[in-house]
């Protein structure tokens, strides 16, 4: 049959998400010609974003005969979520019990980013943690995020406190591999009490006077990961393979 180009990419429904976050999953422009694989590629990649309810592209005629208008109908849902819970653990200096809650959006201001907002603690233990990520840095298909944390352990004679951050990239290899690079850094600090002396008894072991007296730690590393992914809902699934390989 005659070959047909797309005269226009026209969105529906979406009243939050901003219509470059639809359109970047699209292979298929404006002037290009019409292709039903891509068109159900980029269909496929909408709904794994996980920001509709339900997505559906179909096409009508344009404005010449070898011309169509690709329609994007969505309907979209809530992205943000916030939990809460509380536990209760035994044994050690820690013990006792403990809350921890969360923040998350996966479309933050309809822009497609993430972020997350953890806090929690119990009664000699305290995390924060934020995370962000970009999923289309520098406008290319590649993720890019970061995550800070801060941890800190009250002990009988001492404390401890962890600092640290990691920065990470995700590059895709097909739709379903892609790899993940990412660099880790952590100082961690200890202090005795004050009221804890080693020279009059305070009962501490000479291993973690040690890590007293050489602290603080910086702490880094590179990891490298492998994902191949075909699972049709990650927050739902109902058929499809996750795995992960990490050096």
């Amino acid at each position: 049959g005659t070959k047909a180009y797309v005269e226009r990419i026209e969105i529906r429904g979406n009243d939050r998400t901003r219509d470059y976050v639809i359109r970047r999953e699209f292979d298929v422009s404006e002037g290009d010609a019409f292709n039903q694989v891509l068109i159900q590629r980029a269909k496929k990649r909408l709904e794994a974003l996980d920001y509709f309810e339900k997505v559906e592209v179909s096409t009508v005629p344009g404005s010449e005969p070898d011309q169509v208008v690709l329609v994007v109908d969505v309907v979209e849902k809530s992205t943000g979520e916030f939990s809460i819970g509380a536990g209760y653990s035994t044994g050690g200096d820690t013990s006792g019990p403990s809350v921890e809650g969360s923040i998350t959006e996966r479309n933050f201001l309809g822009r497609g980013q993430f972020i997350k907002l953890s806090a929690g603690g119990g009664r000699n233990s305290r995390d924060y943690s934020f995370s962000f990520t970009e999923p289309y840095f520098l406008g290319r298909r590649i993720a890019a995020g970061f995550d800070v944390f801060n941890r800190t352990r009250e002990y009988d004679d001492y404390k401890s406190e962890t600092l640290g951050a990691t920065v990470r990239f995700g590059l895709p290899i097909t739709d379903n591999i892609s790899t993940q690079l990412a660099y880790n850094i952590a100082q961690e600090k200890y202090k005795l009490d004050d009221d804890c002396d080693p020279l009059a008894g305070c009962d501490i072991s000479q291993a973690v006077l040690n890590g007293i007296a050489e602290s603080p730690w910086l702490k880094s590393s590179v990891s490298l990961g492998l994902v191949y992914n075909t699972i049709d809902d990650m927050k739902n699934p109902h058929e499809g393979i996750f795995a992960n390989v990490t050096t």
